[in-house]
């Protein structure tokens, strides 16, 4: 039986092929913005765009998302929010919320470390991962999953100078098996999150988040020493996504920020403790 470390490997890096440039200005925070905007301003994804709603259409987008998050179905589904144009949201808004320009093509993260809990980046990036760690294992175990992985050290060299931890989320009844049962990568479903290896340098944490004073930024630009989170499924799969991502977002310290790309059935939105921001603003 192939190693997890070796299974994983590959998965990791096929992840680095992905990815489209950015730039690297920050902008101040506005209530202009939406706070997904806000968000993604200080965590590098600058070319997310928010799309401007009337009262009507705004009330309505909020009220669809709100409602599709508090249903306990979601987290028992591999439908998703299932707004993709649905009768509820309307052809016209479903546009607005999927079609914004400027959105980033892949799920990313960022995180602002406080020095008051990491007195070097190097102790940043072990709270980094250990936190996830933690959060993968919570998150299944509220979603009825397992987790599997082999030995003590879960981290793996990935490319452009980053670690990866990667770990196995397992549900035989969503096709998403463990190493023991597994021939291949192919056949498991993998969470994994890749941590830059950055200076020591220390920022500012960025205006409307809730930590203070000097941080250890972790963007998430494209460039090659950006943070990133994946999920991969096995192309037989039915495990769904948002659910696993809003209980890891969850479980993750108040600094860290789980970006998700448009998809068929939901909009691009920031995770933020579990909960999301939608690039949205009232006109």
């Amino acid at each position: 039986m192939k190693t997890l470390t070796k299974l994983t490997g590959i998965a990791l890096l096929a992840t680095t092929m992905a990815g489209c440039a950015t730039t690297t200005t920050t902008a101040r925070y506005s209530e202009d913005n939406s706070r997904a905007y806000n968000l993604a301003q200080a965590g590098g994804l600058h070319k997310a765009r928010d799309t401007a709603l009337g009262d009507d259409e705004y009330s309505s987008a909020m009220t669809n998302i709100t409602n599709a998050f508090s249903d306990a179905a979601l987290f028992n589904s591999s439908a998703g929010l299932g707004l993709s144009g649905g009768a509820s949201l309307g052809l016209g808004l479903a546009g607005a919320l999927f079609a914004a320009p400027g959105h980033m093509e892949r799920d990313s993260a960022f995180a602002f470390v406080p020095t008051s809990e990491a007195a070097s980046r190097e102790e940043a990036n072990e709270l980094l991962r250990d936190s996830f760690f933690n959060a993968v294992q919570e998150a299944a175990a509220d979603l009825g999953y397992e987790v599997d992985y082999k030995g003590t050290d879960l981290r793996h060299s990935a490319a452009h100078g980053r670690t990866a931890i990667g770990m196995v989320v397992v549900s035989e009844e969503d096709n998403c098996y463990g190493y023991d049962k597994a021939n291949s990568a192919d056949e498991m479903c993998i969470v994994t999150l890749q941590v830059p290896e950055l200076g020591e340098k220390t920022l500012s944490a960025p205006q409307g988040i809730s930590v203070q004073g000097p941080v250890y930024a972790y963007p998430a630009t494209d460039h090659k020493k950006s943070m990133r989170f994946f999920f991969l499924p096995n192309e037989d799969a039915t495990m769904a996504k948002l659910p696993l991502a809003v209980k890891i977002s969850e479980h993750m310290p108040e600094w860290f920020f789980l970006y998700l790309a448009p998809e068929d059935d939901q909009p691009p939105m920031i995770l933020e403790k579990g909960e999301p921001e939608l690039f949205i603003k009232r006109a």
